[in-house]
């Protein structure tokens, strides 16, 4: 049987990504946002959104693989297929938008 699904705990865990991502862009990109005071405060704490998507997608996967009654769903080789399915691609994606820039600074060092 299906549980539930947790829309407001994936809704949150979407903005404390997005908060963790304009922390980034304004402290590592040096960019300027139209803040109000409590956009600010919000915003300089912003590290601690990465604690808070961690503590919800915790609490995410241990709701969805187990049953009501508290046991484990499947097997260990069913979840972590799961798992790498769903983080290896973006993960991948990642790895070569960073990639294709890291070559344009390593030719431009040796010549």
């Amino acid at each position: 049987m299906e549980r539930e699904h947790l829309r407001p705990l994936t809704g949150m865990r979407f903005l404390a990504a997005l908060v963790v991502v304009f922390f980034h862009a304004v402290f590592t990109f040096d960019v300027r946002l139209p803040l109000t005071s409590w956009g600010s405060a919000l915003l300089i704490r912003g590290y601690l959104s990465v604690d808070f998507f961690f503590l919800l997608s915790g609490f995410i996967l241990s709701y969805c693989y187990t049953t009501t009654d508290g046991h484990i769903r499947g097997n260990a080789r069913d979840f972590w297929v799961a798992r790498f399915a769903r983080i290896y691609p973006v993960y991948f994606l990642g790895l070569l938008l960073d990639f294709i820039p890291y070559l344009g600074t390593t030719q431009a060092n040796c010549g």
